[in-house]
């Protein structure tokens, strides 16, 4: 995927209730992210199926970045078995994902 800005167009709440439909159209035909705004404030963002993929992938890689960085830079020589590793990061990926949910 190139490289684009990501925020551009914007609609309304209540545009977007109006023609939800036309917006989607939009979206995929533009392949433009649009800003949802409610009372003047970005709220959400109504993005192609593809931009989300790749949008959600380099999240995904810059978490798997990080923790292998705090993991060699914290590392004591002391393995653990890999079942226990899969355990712990799944655990913290599924209160990191509440956390955003709030």
């Amino acid at each position: 995927m190139k490289n684009k800005k990501v925020f551009g167009q914007t609609l309304s709440v209540t545009e977007l209730s109006q023609n939800a439909s036309g917006a989607i159209k939009r979206v995929q035909a533009e392949d433009e992210p649009i800003i949802i705004m409610k009372n003047n404030k970005p709220v959400a963002v109504l993005m192609d199926i593809k931009l989300f993929n790749y949008l959600d992938g380099i999240a995904e890689e810059q978490y798997w970045e990080k923790l292998i960085l705090e993991r060699v830079a914290n590392d004591d020589g002391v393995r653990i078995p890999w079942e226990q590793v899969k355990a712990e990061l799944a655990a913290d990926r599924k209160a990191k994902k509440k956390s955003h949910k709030k």
